[in-house]
């Protein structure tokens, strides 16, 4: 718990107290930025208020522990500037390796919109176009035809909009000593996921799809004859400043000292130290916070009208333009359209980037662990109280009592396309707690109704459907569908 300052101290500061309220005493300094970071450290935001509970004030360190989150690396800016960084924890744990300001995290899909930078800068170049049909372009693979492409070509836009209609929600990744495909082996369902298909008519939805970026991907390489992670550097981060980012994967082994491990949600390693992710443009940056926050500081400024030194004006106006689901060329728009950003979720990494559209501020946060989510939640609520961000709240939320014969008919295993292994239900006191048996991960959820849940440290909700009989048949949660297994 923070240590409350003593009596003995406290009386030590009275006379300066009362100095600074007598008539014609100067105005106190600006409070340090030093200051202002202790504070955010000292009583971290809990991203859910539950209703009629009390809290006690937690610090960074304990709610890092309290998560299971070995390392965290944070930086905020504003004014164009990245004002201040902070690392906790450990990069490793078997060698106790520190977080250090350079040490690389897996950015997972916060790769997505920084990818599709370069997409956009061949659109500017006129190499590519927004609304015309990839297969005209696409020269070492072809998006297959069928019934849907028919009635609507998949586009760029489509692409960079999760709105092509395109399967594959993410990726697993590949662990140390497994085969790594190549993206076109991706695409056909050679690897460890399905084919990349059009199973919905394109532009007529948003559903989230790193197959999406993947065919994005092979798109820009065809068209210009470049590798990916070159393509990026030469591009994209080296115009921005992003010396400390690469899109190489597998990762050299000059990196691997100073790159961070990744955490299961039981604490074990992932398989290899961090996997390997061929699909690039989806989940294969490796960066830093400060790296990412350069690359929205610039669309930022771009937005208040400044030279963008990759994009031209038009295109990071439309970059930032909302399409189905508040979804931009690349990045989210968040609350109502007030903060762009992105998250990330690769195995063992968790990560989430937001900034203002109309201001100069943001927060980069990267973690080395499966439960980062959490502790990235509490961190970006402390930073917006802290800053005034307007539209940045808790969740809050009341609790039901459902019994346990009501709670049982939650029981089972659960499975969603796109998702490694099942989820499995099981029921502890007046809770359903959701077991990922592919990498042993839990989450609790409390009842708000009979049917609705929300998770106890977030508040994301998670919508059950029932038959006839009141037993459920399955769940929403997070934009996917989980089938009940019989």
């Amino acid at each position: 718990m923070p240590r409350r300052p003593s009596s003995f101290y406290f009386l030590l500061l009275l006379p300066l107290l009362a100095l600074a309220c007598q008539p014609g005493a100067e105005a106190p300094a600006a409070e340090s930025q030093d200051a202002v970071v202790a504070r955010i450290e000292a009583d971290l935001q809990p991203s859910l208020v539950i209703e009629g509970r009390a809290r006690e004030p937690q610090t960074i360190l304990e709610r890092m522990e309290h998560h299971g989150v070995p390392g965290m690396s944070v930086a905020f800016f504003s004014d164009g500037e990245i004002q201040w960084t902070r690392q906790y924890g450990l990069a490793e744990v078997s060698t106790a390796r520190p977080v250090a300001a350079d040490t690389r995290f897996q950015a997972a899909s916060i790769s997505k919109p920084v990818a599709a930078t370069v997409a956009l800068r061949l659109v500017d170049e006129g190499l590519l176009d927004l609304d015309s049909d990839i297969n005209e372009k696409l020269t070492s693979w072809l998006v297959p035809a069928n019934e849907f492409t028919a009635a609507e070509p998949v586009t760029l836009r489509g692409l960079l909009t999760h709105t092509a209609g395109l399967t594959v929600h993410g990726f697993p990744g590949y662990g140390l000593d497994e085969v790594v495909p190549t993206t076109v082996e991706v695409l056909e369902g050679l690897g460890n996921t399905d084919p990349v298909r059009v199973d919905l008519e394109p532009r007529t939805q948003w559903r989230y799809s790193g197959g999406g970026y993947t065919v994005m991907q092979l798109l820009v390489t065809d068209v210009t004859g470049v590798s990916f992670p070159d393509l990026m550097a030469a591009r994209v981060l080296q115009p921005l400043g992003m010396t400390s980012s690469r899109y190489e994967q597998p990762l050299s082994a000059e990196l691997r000292p100073i790159a961070a491990v990744g955490y299961r949600g039981d604490g074990g390693e992932v398989d290899g130290q961090y996997h390997t992710y061929p699909e690039m443009a989806a989940a294969g940056l490796w960066t830093t916070p400060s790296d990412l926050a350069r690359w929205a500081m610039a669309l930022q400024a771009a937005h208040r009208g400044q030279a963008h030194p990759v994009l031209a004006a038009a295109m990071t106006t439309a970059m930032l333009t909302p399409d189905l689901n508040g979804q931009g060329l690349g990045p989210g728009l968040r609350v109502g359209g007030a903060y762009f950003g992105h998250g990330g979720a690769n195995e063992g990494f968790r990560c989430d980037l937001m900034a203002q559209l109309d201001g100069t501020q943001g927060v980069a946060i990267m973690t080395n662990s499966d439960n980062g989510s959490a502790v990235i939640a509490e961190l970006r609520l402390t930073i917006a109280r802290e800053y005034g961000w307007e539209g940045v709240e808790p969740t809050v939320k009341s609790v039901v009592e459902l019994g346990d014969e009501a709670l049982a008919r939650y029981a089972g295993s659960y499975r969603a396309e796109g998702v490694p292994g099942d989820v499995e239900i099981v029921i502890e006191g007046e809770t359903l707690v959701a077991v990922l048996t592919g990498s042993g991960q839990r989450v609790v959820f409390l009842a708000e109704s009979e049917t609705e849940f929300f998770d106890a440290e977030d508040g994301t909700p998670m919508l059950f459907e029932v038959d006839a009989s009141g037993t459920a048949t399955g769940f929403g949660l997070q934009g996917l569908e989980f089938s009940k297994v019989e």
